[in-house]
């Protein structure tokens, strides 16, 4: 945009605009700059060298010009528009909102206007919000497929997948070969499962908008989705013996072969990853995964801390002004430790803490309220609160450092874990009410579902699959399952026509977690699935047979049945096609426990 009206022969303006209209945006701003000394308010040289601020990514610079030049005509939309989207840019989120919510009426940039709001309250974490202004935004110009496109992102990117896609159905018939809309298609699909579709995209929309090898990348992206390792594998393969640098397709076949358990080949399809992109942090963090499950501790810690690079884990970060601990030598007095990711991990971590008590150090745990009284009782030399961000602003402690949870094993090492039996304590007087209320003989308690998300098919097991175990004579298997199960139990029973698994309604493993440690104690062996029931059992010292799926986490190792997290725990592998050969080998050890 260019207004060059009001000028004089000769002005430091006229010569502004010729070099503008040159090209030469330096001078440009030079001579834009001493017309302003002369003429500060001059409104179309201010416009100009904002625009040429915009160009030359000087954002603050056209900001303090567009302030200048609202105040001056503060109901002109285009004017408002532009200062709302530098607000934008710079994080200014709620001034933003308010610059342009004034001239949010009947106006040609209504949809821009309209477009930034929705932004600034998306990034303030008002996602409805957001989403009725992009609403606003099509309802007010239905032919437009950015606002469309745009509202389909924003709802991808909050997981309302089927609103995405119904939106995106709208984008591809006003924009049906337009790239980027049929990338999201593709990732919208595969969200929602329908990987054959997300196939057909790929191979009769994208063709001839993309080269084969993108075309065939994004169809191993599906594959490996879809749990199809093996085709997926090849897909990969192929892409980089046609672009031998292709960093994308490195990182997802390594991440193949990290699925398959094959960790030194993932190990260095990672290091090919960032030899030629070292901007995919992930690699880096997957790497390290793969060292860890590799029990090669060294390598695997420091390239675990790359976690806080990755968008998923940004969100957990404490805002605090106090510096991280960085050397188990340095001069902290008060340290604030503080939990991040599930209980599993806050359970299997804090067996490390005595670490930290040593040199009179004050030691302050932030935790899941949940773990609260567990943890008091278990290390009664620190001090424990909830992690809960107003009262940690609130507390007047004072840290000199503070560090994550999960960053504990690369700050101390490994050399302490394992050494007691456990380290967790129950509520002894808990403990002895149900040692009295149970009967005779062997007590097992079972947990059968585990993971959240796509991890809860990958690690849950169906109750009757149990069936194999339940049945053994003389034994009293006893529910340790927490969430909505009660229902699950009763039709399971119905379905034998006799009690095989009983249910203690008095107890909730989500809200009563310090009962629930008590009612394990009492059990013979806890049999489950890969959940934190298997972590506190362990913190607890109760015999714990794990059933792991073939794709494991990283904290249990590559093989053997033995964890170094935890004594008390025996590892159960299933094969890559189902769980009934691991059942199969517990039901044998369960019989030779009971004969």
């Amino acid at each position: 945009m260019k207004i060059s009206a009001f000028y004089s022969t000769n002005t430091p303006f006229e010569k502004a605009l010729a070099f503008e209209q040159a090209g030469q945006l330096e001078q440009a701003i030079e001579y834009y700059q001493t017309y302003l000394k002369l003429e500060p308010n001059h409104f179309a040289a201010m416009v100009n060298l904002a625009e040429i601020f915009i160009k030359c990514d000087q954002t603050q610079q056209a900001l303090i010009l567009y302030e200048k030049i609202v105040a001056q005509y503060p109901l002109e939309p285009l004017f408002s528009c532009k200062l709302g989207h530098l607000y934008l840019a710079m994080q200014r989120n709620q001034e933003a909102i308010a610059v342009l919510t004034r001239v949010l009426g009947p106006s040609q940039y209504r949809v821009s206007i309209l477009s930034g709001i929705a932004t600034a309250y998306e990034k303030e974490g008002q996602v409805y919000t957001a989403i009725a202004y992009l609403n606003w935004c099509v309802l007010s110009e239905p032919q437009d497929w950015i606002s469309w496109f745009n509202l389909s992102n924003v709802y991808y990117k909050n997981k309302l997948y089927q609103d995405a896609y119904h939106s995106l159905q709208h984008v591809m018939k006003l924009k049906p070969k337009e790239v980027n809309v049929l990338k999201l298609m593709i990732s919208v699909l595969i969200k929602l499962e329908q990987y054959e579709i997300a196939l057909q995209v790929c191979q009769n929309q994208l063709q001839g908008l993309l080269p084969t090898v993108e075309i065939e990348y994004r169809k191993g992206l599906i594959y490996y989705e879809a749990g199809k390792l093996e085709q997926a594998k090849v897909l990969f393969e192929m892409v980089i013996a046609k672009d031998s640098q292709h960093a994308k397709a490195y990182y997802h076949l390594g991440n193949v072969l990290s699925d398959s358990k094959n960790y030194e080949q993932a190990i260095n399809c990672y290091q090919q990853v960032l030899q030629y992109d070292s901007k995919i942090v992930d690699a880096y963090f997957n790497k390290g995964l793969c060292h860890l499950a590799l029990d090669q501790w060294d390598q695997g810690w420091p390239l675990y801390e790359m976690r806080w690079q990755i968008e998923r884990y940004k969100s957990d970060w404490l805002q605090s002004d106090w510096p991280q601990l960085e050397s188990l030598e340095e001069n902290c007095k008060s340290l604030l430790v503080w939990s991040e990711q599930g209980i599993g991990d806050e359970i299997m971590f804090v067996q490390l803490l005595p670490e930290l008590n040593k040199n009179n150090r004050k030691v302050t745990v932030m935790c899941n309220s949940r773990v609260l009284p567990l943890f008091k009782r278990s290390f009664p030399k620190m001090k424990f609160i909830p992690r809960t961000t107003a009262l940690l602003k609130n507390n007047n402690d004072a840290f000199d450092h503070h560090i994550p949870m999960g960053s504990l094993p690369n700050l101390i090492g490994m050399n302490s874990l394992g050494q007691k039996k456990f380290y967790l304590l129950p509520d002894d007087e808990e403990k002895q009410k149900f040692r009295r209320s149970r009967g005779n003989g062997i007590h097992i308690g079972l947990s059968w579902k585990g993971g959240i998300g796509s991890q809860a098919a990958l690690r849950s097991i169906p109750l009757n699959s149990f069936l194999p175990l339940l049945e053994i004579p003389n034994l009293y298997f006893t529910s340790v399952q927490y969430g909505e199960c009660l229902k699950e139990i009763h039709d399971f029973n119905a379905e034998q026509e006799k009690s095989l698994l009983h249910y203690n309604p008095e107890i909730d493993p989500i809200g009563q977690l310090d009962r629930f440690a008590a009612q394990l104690c009492c059990c013979d062996l806890i049999v489950s699935v890969d959940n934190s029931t298997v972590h506190l059992a362990g913190a607890l010292g109760v015999p714990c047979w794990a059933l792991l799926p073939h794709k494991h986490e990283w904290r249990w190792p590559a093989s053997g049945t033995q964890s170094l997290w935890y004594r008390s725990v025996k590892l159960y592998r299933a094969d890559a096609l189902s769980w009934e050969s691991c059942i199969e080998q517990i039901r044998k050890d369960i019989k030779n426990l009971s004969d």
